[in-house]
């Protein structure tokens, strides 16, 4: 529950704003404002007042490029002023393309995006406007271009193989093989999400500086040793077989070469693989010597 007095100077003037702009009372807009999943979770607070500014100023999708930003996309008639409501909606579409590393070039189109967003939200914000997802990516700042003079869509500059790994996972929740490409705060967000849904708690704002605990060093070190699968038995195909069940979901990553070991106890593996794993191990501890001695 949040105290008037706690209220900042900037929610308050946020509140205004929205108010202004939708026709709603400022106590609605101030409850939109001061709504937990509106607090930051990846970044800084989305600013209403600089949503708005963004459907004039933008140099692509505002009015100074001659075109008008509504929930269908570019140039439509109908109004984002109509539904207030969906303020938190732009400022989650805007959350789930801060997972996202930017870049200046990409084929990512804003219509993909939307289902990105719609996928990894759920539940009551299950549906997220072409429009809304355009304003979030424009608001954070992200490189966008029209895909062509006639389209309602943009391309918007987020890294593609991050989105890549983000769909694929969404088709299968274990499919992490290609972990390089995860993207850094995909885990810290869909912890907030977790805990706002089950209790309603205000999200912590990321610690990029925190470990990614979706992964560990042994298995990235495992997927580097991927070769040609030869004999069973053969260290390549151990890691190969290992790189294939994790991206099927067979079974999850192992952090450790124990973990290892029982991924293959309960797959009833063949003894070769055991002394394939046994291996592995002391060559992943000595390299862990190494590497501390070195640092």
């Amino acid at each position: 529950m949040y105290d008037n007095n706690r209220d900042d100077r900037g929610i308050q003037q946020d509140a205004r704003a929205w108010a202004k702009y939708t026709g709603i009372n400022y106590t609605q807009a101030l409850r939109l404002m001061r709504h937990p999943l509106a607090q930051g979770v990846l970044g800084p607070r989305i600013s209403a007042r600089s949503l708005i500014a963004v459907l004039d100023e933008h140099p692509v999708v505002g009015h100074a490029a001659g075109v008008t930003l509504s929930p269908s996309g570019l140039d439509r008639s109908d109004s984002f002023a109509d539904q207030p409501e969906r303020f938190i909606d732009v400022v989650l579409a805007a959350e789930v393309q801060r997972m996202f590393r930017p870049v200046e070039i990409t084929n990512v189109g804003s219509y993909g995006m939307k289902h990105r967003a719609e996928d990894f939200l759920g539940g009551e914000h299950s549906y997220i406007s072409n429009g809304e997802t355009i304003w979030a990516a424009a608001v954070l700042g992200l490189k966008l271009k029209r895909e062509d003079p006639e389209s309602l869509n943009v391309l918007i500059g987020v890294d593609e193989h991050e989105v890549g790994y983000l769909r694929r996972l969404q088709q299968n929740p274990h499919a992490l093989v290609d972990s390089h490409h995860r993207p850094p705060g995909w885990e810290h967000l869909q912890a907030a999400l977790d805990a706002y849904n089950a209790e309603g708690t205000t999200p912590t704002q990321w610690d990029e500086s925190a470990p990614d605990k979706r992964t560990s060093d042994f298995h990235e070190w495992m997927l580097e040793q991927v070769g040609d699968d030869g004999a069973v038995g053969n260290f390549a195909r151990l890691a190969h077989d290992y790189e294939y069940g994790v991206s099927v979901g067979d079974h999850g990553i192992a952090m450790s070469p124990e973990d290892l070991t029982a991924i293959l106890e309960s797959a009833a593996a063949d003894e070769a693989f055991f002394e394939a794993a046994y291996e592995a191990g002391v060559a992943f501890r000595s390299l862990e010597g190494e590497r501390r001695r070195a640092g």
